[in-house]
Formats: C-alpha cells, structure tokens, sequence
C-alpha cells in the first residue's frame, strides 16, 4: 500500500466538551471488513450500528471477505483497528479517517484506542463502575458511527462536512456514545445525492444474484 499515493484524506474529529426496516428496493453497497481484536458485544454493537445508520438511509451494506484474494474486491476497505489515527490536538480526537487512493481504491480506517477514549471522557468508562458489557456496547456503538460517517464520506465522493446529521465533522463525545441518540442519521441532501449515484444499481442485483456463484464475491456499486 505504501507505493500507491493517497489523494484525498477526511477524517472525522470528535470534540471533547464540559431502524425502521427498508424493503428490496433498497441500494446495496459492497465493502470488505476487517476487525481487530474486540469483544463480540463491542463487534456487535458495531455491526449493528453502522448497518442500521445506513439501512435508515436506503442502503443495505454487504460485508466482503477481506481475506479472499480470489474474488474482485470492493473498492472499499474498511479497517477498524488497534492504532491510533494521526495524533489528536487540543480538545479533539480523530477516531475515523477515509484515505483514498489514485487507482480508484480507498480505506476506512477507525481507531479502537480513541474510540476508547471518547467512551471515557462521555463518563462511560470501567473507571466510573459502568459495567463491562455497557463499556463495550457503547465502544462498538461509537466505532461503528465512525464507520459509517467515513463510508458517508466515501459514498458522497467529498471530504466536505455536513451542519448536522452524520455527517457532521464533530460531535460530544456524551452524544457519541449516547446510545438513544438518534443525531446520526444521514441528511436529506447527502441521502438523495447517494440514492442516485447507488440507484443504477438496484435493478440488476437479483439478476446479479443469480448470476453470481455461490461464496463470490462482487462489487455491486460499479465506479
């Protein structure tokens, strides 16, 4: 990876301050997933949380095995990993970060040790006698927004910022990990923009189904 040049780098800082179910109609868009070390109700919590942002939005994700070399990947990697992202400043952390490349592929990069972070300065840590499950509930519920706004980011084509919603470039770390709030929802600009770029899409996916051999993988959103 180190020889392909990076063009476009977003990330999305995280500022320290004092479902309803779609049909068949929906789009579908195609990543390869990767996840570090993690608890299974922090993975979960994960999951279930990046999913249901975008299922809000008309868009069913479709998790690829990142680890089949045989089958034409996605041009989307998704990386949730045990590193830090480029040091933070001041009063902010960057816990997610979209880097893409010059030949057409990009990774979304989320960090398990800032999203640990902002879990402890919303007052949700161990160290405040939340208990382990809760920790790691909202631990996966912040990666997994992190994840879903840097996909954001990619889908939109643009590094740009949105006044609310989603794709917002800050947020509380409190309403980061609060897990009722219902803030993270993409807005209706972004959603219409990303519903006509994955729209050419949605016809051909049970044709695409049926098509496709058994355990393949496929890219569903063609660039």
């Amino acid at each position: 990876m180190a020889s392909r040049r990076v063009l476009v780098t977003s990330s999305l800082a995280i500022l320290m301050m004092g479902a309803h179910a779609r049909g068949a109609g929906d789009a579908v868009f195609e990543a390869s997933l990767t996840i570090a070390d993690l608890t299974d109700g922090a993975r979960h919590a994960l999951l279930h949380e990046v999913e249901s942002i975008w299922r809000e939005a008309g868009v069913r994700l479709r998790w690829a095995d990142a680890h089949d070399t045989d089958a034409p990947g996605p041009t989307l990697r998704v990386l949730v990993a045990k590193r830090p992202l480029p040091t933070a400043h001041g009063d902010t952390w960057v816990v997610g970060e979209l880097r893409r490349f010059d030949n057409g592929d990009a990774v979304a990069v989320a960090s398990v040790p800032l999203a640990e972070a902002v879990v402890r300065a919303a007052g949700g840590g161990r160290a405040h006698g939340v208990p382990d499950s809760v920790v790691q509930h909202r631990l996966g519920t912040v990666l997994g927004r992190a994840v879903a706004h840097e996909i954001g980011h990619y889908l939109l084509e643009s590094g740009a910022h949105a006044n609310h919603g989603l794709m917002r470039a800050r947020f509380q770390p409190r309403e980061f990990t609060d897990l009722r709030s219902g803030t993270f929802t993409l807005d209706a600009g972004s959603q219409r923009q990303i519903q006509e770029r994955l729209g050419a899409t949605v016809t051909t996916i049970a044709q695409a189904d049926r098509e496709t051999p058994a355990g393949a993988t496929r890219s569903i959103l063609h660039r």
